[in-house]
């Protein structure tokens, strides 16, 4: 019987690692897809801007007053034209990058993870003390394995600064929970 106390043990362990490996992974997915949204607003609010200010320029360089001096027309035109350049370049990027289709995957993505984490502290918190047979118990973490492993290869590439961020936002969680807490004790 304590070999199987031990197991039971092992697999609680390796439950929670998987857990833990999954809740990173999401976090780390939804960091990048954050930050491809903000360039997707950052570049996007670009070519708008730009665009618009080609219009104002296109407009004034036609108005009479700009018209009677040749030399403020052509500076205006010649602004234009640099600016339209810049918005078509902006423009482009967007869409080679396309950053709003890079952040629906990572997020996508996350929420994956994200699943699958919550699937696993459910099943350590709560469905593993209803699984009296320890075969069950070993097919469970086996199919968590399996589960994760396709998830990661599919998964598009984290970089690194995302798994540092996740794994200081993950590490700073509980504090933020406690102040949390107090706050709504104190009010």
């Amino acid at each position: 019987m304590d070999k199987q106390v031990e197991i039971d043990h092992k697999i609680c362990v390796h439950i929670q690692k998987l857990a833990r490996d999954a809740e990173k992974t999401s976090a780390s997915n939804f960091a990048v897809a954050q930050r491809w949204g903000r360039w997707k607003g950052g570049l996007g609010l670009g070519v708008v801007i730009l665009s618009a200010s080609v219009s104002a320029l296109g407009a004034a360089s036609a108005s009479k007053s700009v018209v009677a001096e040749p030399d403020l027309q052509s500076q205006l035109i010649l602004l234009s034209t640099i600016i339209s350049s810049v918005a078509a370049v902006l423009g482009s990027i967007l869409t080679f990058l396309k950053p709003s289709e890079l952040a629906a995957h990572y997020r996508e993505f996350g929420n994956k993870q994200k699943a699958l984490c919550n699937r696993l502290r459910v099943y350590h918190t709560v469905s593993i003390a209803f699984t009296a047979d320890p075969d069950q118990r070993h097919n469970a973490l086996r199919d968590f394995l399996t589960e994760k492993d396709a998830l990661n290869s599919d998964n598009p590439e984290i970089p690194r600064w995302a798994f540092t961020q996740a794994s200081k936002d993950i590490a700073a969680k509980p504090q933020q929970q406690a102040n949390e807490e107090s706050a709504r004790t104190e009010s």
